[in-house]
């Protein structure tokens, strides 16, 4: 699960896409993320949970959102009426 707080109050619950990301500890899996789905949203920000290829790590475990091989990716938030 990661947390976002928007920079400015969406005027809708966002939408969202995704592009070249990883899940990682840093030190034993580096995993890509092949879904994301809001837990929470609203217009001043979202819970995410993220579907990722492998299960190296473990529930509740500390972990990051990173850009796949230090490449471009993008987390991208559209709340267009």
């Amino acid at each position: 699960m990661f947390s976002f707080l928007f920079p400015v109050k969406m005027r809708a619950a966002p939408s969202f896409g995704f592009s070249n990301l990883i899940v990682t500890d840093r030190l034993v899996y580096d995993s890509d993320v092949t879904a994301l789905a809001p837990q929470g949203t609203s217009d001043n920000g979202v819970q995410i949970k993220t579907t990722h290829a492998s299960n190296a790590g473990s529930a509740r475990q500390a972990a990051q959102l990173a850009v796949k091989n230090g490449t471009y990716g993008y987390i991208e938030f559209k709340a267009e009426l």
